[in-house]
């Protein structure tokens, strides 16, 4: 991995655990750790030891919950919230008011037709 400044490289450890599944805002969801730890001297363009948790749906292929904590980041979280199955409002999909819809029909031209 290398440093900020981009020349070196540090050795590191990366552990990662299954943390296997639970409930997420109504979504079952399957979790997994990685810890990433330096084994060489941080300095001052180091890289600290950072976790990072990842809980995902498999039913969505969406990240429900992902925490990352470390000294460089502090603790950062980032929760997908008020999902809602079922379709979209159609009117999502109308064109704003003042707007034309217009279709174009394009025809096949093969290669070496004239």
């Amino acid at each position: 991995m290398a440093d900020l400044s981009g020349n070196k490289r540090t050795k590191t450890r990366y552990v990662s655990e299954n943390l296997g599944q639970k409930e997420i805002h109504g979504l079952t969801a399957y979790g997994m750790r990685w810890t990433i730890t330096p084994l060489e001297g941080v300095g001052p363009y180091g890289i600290p030891e950072t976790t990072t948790e990842l809980w995902k749906s498999k039913e969505f292929d969406l990240d429900l919950l992902k925490v990352t904590s470390g000294p460089r980041y502090g603790l950062k979280r980032v929760e997908l919230s008020d999902l809602q199955r079922g379709d979209p409002d159609p009117e999502l999909f109308e064109a704003p008011q003042g707007y034309k819809v217009e279709t174009i029909e394009y025809r096949q031209v093969t290669c070496g037709q004239k």
